[in-house]
């Protein structure tokens, strides 16, 4: 699994008035929204999405001891689902 770098940010639309974007730290698009209800809260959400990751990866390697096995479970089921996985 190769996803774009992040940062990710969200931009807001030129061509549609309730319509946001999110582009990658290259400059590419990750994914166009359209409009919808909630679609700012979806899209920043969405554009966090390296940063949760890393942060996940992160507190798995440095906290074993102090996060105890459930939640260290939670992160590993996390990271995995990010990467593609089951």
């Amino acid at each position: 699994m190769n996803p774009s770098p992040g940062p990710w940010s969200v931009y807001k639309a030129v061509s549609t008035p309730d319509g946001y974007g999110i582009d990658a730290a290259n400059g590419f698009a990750v994914v166009w929204f359209d409009g919808g209800i909630r679609v700012l809260d979806d899209a920043q959400l969405i554009a966090a999405a390296p940063d949760l990751l890393a942060a996940c990866e992160v507190a798995l390697d440095n906290s074993d001891q102090v996060l105890g096995e459930v939640y260290c479970d939670q992160l590993r089921a996390a990271i995995t689902k990010a990467r593609g996985g089951q």
